[in-house]
C-alpha cells in the first residue's frame, strides 16, 4: 500500500498543479532554493523524482515521454532543463493485469520482471535487449537472413513486422492495449514460426538438397520421359510449399527416382559419345599411319574422350556425340604432318609402260583424306524409283567436283 505525501511533496506537488504552464526540473530547483525553503538542487530533485516514482508525474526528456531510469539518474542532474515534469497518464490495473496474462500467453514466460510498475513493465517488455519481445525478433531476424528467400518462411517475415510495430509503440497504454487484443492470433502465428524453426534445424539440409538438384538439372529435365512429367511438377511444388515439413518423406522419393531416371540418359549419351569417339580414333589412328604420321601429331583418345564426357548438361553431352567437326579437324592435323619428299632426287621405281616394254620413273604419291561436307536436302518429292535416280545423279554431280588428284574423299 502506497504511503501518503510527505510534507515537502506536497509542496513540490502543488506548485507543479498551480503552474500554468510547462515545469522543467530546472524551475522546481530554482524554486524551492529560494526562501523560505532553501533546498539543496539534490533535495529537489529527489522530491520530483519520488512524485514520478508514485505515478503522479512523469519525465519528458528532449521530447521523449519514455525515459528510462538510467537516462534519468545520467542526466538529470546535468540536464535538469530539459527535463520536464507532465502529468502521468494513468493506466488501469485491470489493463495491466490483462497485459501480463497476454503476455505470458504470447511469449511462454511463467513471470516478468516490473509488473506492480507499469513504466518499469513498459521499459522491461519493450526496450530491454533481453526481454521476450526483442530476444524473439532477435532471433526471428537471424532465421529470415537464413531462409528468408524460401517460401516457407513468409510466416517468419510475418511475424517480424508484427514484432518490429510493437517495438515501434511509444505510449505505454497503447503497447499494453495493442499487445492484449493481439494474444491469441500472435500466439498463433509465433506457433507456426516455432514448425518453421524446427524444420530448418532438422530437414533444411535435406529441403536444400532438393532444389538444388531441381536447379542443376533445369535443362535436363527435357531428357525425362514424358511418363516422368508429373512427378517432376510435384517435386517442383516444394519451392512454393508453405508448409513442406510433412511432405518431405514423399519429395524424398520423387527426389530419388527422377535422379535415377537422368543418370540413366547420361549413362547413355555417355556410352554413344564413347562409341563415336573410339570409332573415330580407331580410323583416324589407321590413317595416320597409313600416311607415316606420328601418333603424338594429333588429338590423345583418352583425355579427348574425358573432356568429351566430363559433364552433367545432358544437351552437351547430346551436342559432343556428333563427331563431324572433331573429325575433321584431326584430319587436317594429320594431312599436315604428313611428311614431304626431301629436294634430293627421290629412288624411282619401274612401272612397265603402256608400250614397247620400257619403263618410267615416276615418285611415290602419299594420298590424303579430305572431309567433304556434302549438302543432302533436296526441294522435289521423291515419288518414284526415276525420282531416285535423279537426286542420286545430283549427289554424284557434286561429289564428281572433289574426285581426282591424290586425295580419298571422306564425306561428311
Amino acid at each position: 500500500m502506497e504511503t501518503p505525501l510527505s510534507v515537502p511533496e506536497k509542496k513540490v506537488k502543488d506548485y507543479l498543479d498551480r503552474s500554468p504552464h510547462d515545469v522543467t526540473v530546472a524551475d522546481v530547483v530554482r524554486q524551492f532554493a529560494k526562501v523560505p525553503y532553501g533546498w539543496a538542487d539534490s533535495c529537489s530533485i529527489y522530491v520530483v523524482n519520488e512524485l514520478v516514482r508514485r505515478h503522479l508525474y512523469a519525465f519528458n526528456y528532449n521530447n521523449n515521454p519514455n525515459v528510462s531510469r538510467e537516462e534519468i539518474a545520467r542526466n538529470i542532474v546535468r540536464e535538469s532543463n530539459r527535463f520536464t515534469i507532465e502529468p502521468a497518464k494513468a493506466i488501469s490495473q485491470d489493463i495491466l493485469n490483462n497485459f501480463i496474462e497476454a503476455w505470458k500467453h504470447i511469449f511462454n514466460v511463467v513471470s516478468i520482471k516490473g509488473s506492480n510498475d507499469y513504466t518499469e513493465l513498459f521499459r522491461n517488455c519493450k526496450e530491454t535487449p533481453d526481454s521476450a519481445l526483442n530476444s524473439l525478433l532477435k532471433n526471428y531476424r537471424e532465421l529470415n537472413h537464413q531462409v528468408g528467400s524460401q517460401a516457407f518462411a513468409r510466416v517468419i517475415d510475418e511475424a517480424i513486422r508484427l514484432l518490429e510495430q510493437w517495438t515501434a509503440i511509444r505510449d505505454p497504454k497503447e503497447f499494453f492495449q495493442t499487445l492484449t487484443e493481439a494474444r491469441d492470433s500472435a500466439a498463433t502465428l509465433f506457433d507456426r514460426c516455432k514448425s518453421v524453426r524446427s524444420f530448418v534445424e532438422d530437414q533444411y539440409r535435406k529441403f536444400k538438397e532438393i532444389t538444388t538438384f531441381l536447379d542443376a538439372n533445369r535443362d535436363n529435365f527435357a531428357f525425362l520421359p514424358d511418363d516422368q512429367q508429373e512427378a517432376l511438377q510435384h517435386l517442383k511444388a516444394i519451392t512454393a510449399d508453405e508448409e513442406p515439413w510433412d511432405k518431405m518423406p514423399a519429395y524424398n522419393k520423387m527426389k530419388r527416382n527422377l535422379e535415377g531416371r537422368l543418370n540413366e540418359c547420361k549413362e547413355a549419351l555417355i556410352a554413344t559419345v564413347r562409341a563415336n569417339y573410339n570409332k573415330a580414333f580407331d580410323e583416324l589412328e589407321e590413317y595416320a599411319k597409313s600416311v607415316n604420321v606420328s601418333r603424338d601429331k594429333f588429338a590423345q583418345r583418352d583425355a579427348t574422350i574425358m573432356l568429351k564426357t566430363n559433364t552433367h548438361n545432358l544437351y552437351a553431352l547430346q551436342a559432343n556425340a556428333n563427331i563431324s567437326e572433331f573429325y575433321e579437324q584431326q584430319t587436317a592435323r594429320i594431312n599436315a604432318a604428313i611428311p614431304r619428299p626431301e629436294s634430293k632426287p627421290v629412288q624411282p621405281y619401274d612401272k612397265p609402260a603402256n608400250e614397247n616394254g620400257g619403263s618410267v620413273r615416276e615418285a611415290p604419291v602419299s594420298r590424303m583424306r579430305k572431309v567433304v561436307h556434302l549438302d543432302t536436302h533436296y526441294n522435289t518429292p521423291i515419288r518414284t524409283e526415276a525420282d531416285i535416280d535423279r537426286y542420286l545423279q545430283g549427289l554424284k554431280t557434286k561429289l564428281m567436283q572433289y574426285i581426282g588428284g591424290d586425295n580419298d574423299i571422306i564425306i561428311s
